[in-house]
């Protein structure tokens, strides 16, 4: 197995920030001050349930934090971390729903036309295990897909 990405070079003083923030008079102004040295923290820091900064700084570090995790100029590392403080801050590309079973994030979707695909691939595989096949429509697919989910999901929650 190969060995694991390292992790960025940190300081040490991530998790004291991260806490400090629920500590200020002013998270708005220290998120602010934060995010110019270290974006992923300071979104992992508003992200927080003690910690409320405004509406338009929660809108600006998503934003920061989406462009940052596709640049790919940026190192693979960095552009994890700000995934993950997306993840805790909310992506602002999954729009919250409500279906027949309660809220939900839909994430952003493309169309695709109905037909056949070919998925998978049988390069660099010895004889017999070739993953390539042709799929049903893609419209099926995604049918199946989410019905498979729900009954799953519903399967989870009852036991």
């Amino acid at each position: 197995m190969p060995d694991a990405l390292p992790g960025l070079p940190t300081t040490g003083w991530e998790e004291t920030f991260t806490l400090a923030a629920a500590m200020t008079a002013d998270a708005d102004a220290f998120v602010r001050a934060l995010a110019k040295v270290n974006l992923p923290l300071a979104g992992r820091s508003a992200a927080q349930p003690d910690v409320t900064v405004s509406a338009e700084l929660r809108a600006d570090l998503q934003h920061r934090l989406v462009a940052r995790s596709r640049d790919i100029d940026t190192d693979l590392r960095a552009r994890i971390l700000a995934g993950d403080a997306l993840g805790g801050l909310g992506d602002p590309r999954f729009k919250a729903q409500q279906g027949p079973l309660g809220r939900y994030l839909l994430p952003p979707m493309i169309a695709v036309d109905g037909g056949r695909y070919t998925i998978g691939s049988d390069e660099g595989l010895e004889d017999g295990e070739g993953t390539e096949e042709s799929t049903r429509s893609a419209m099926r697919i995604v049918h199946d897909l989410y019905k498979n989910n729900v009954q799953a999901f519903i399967q989870l929650t009852e036991e």
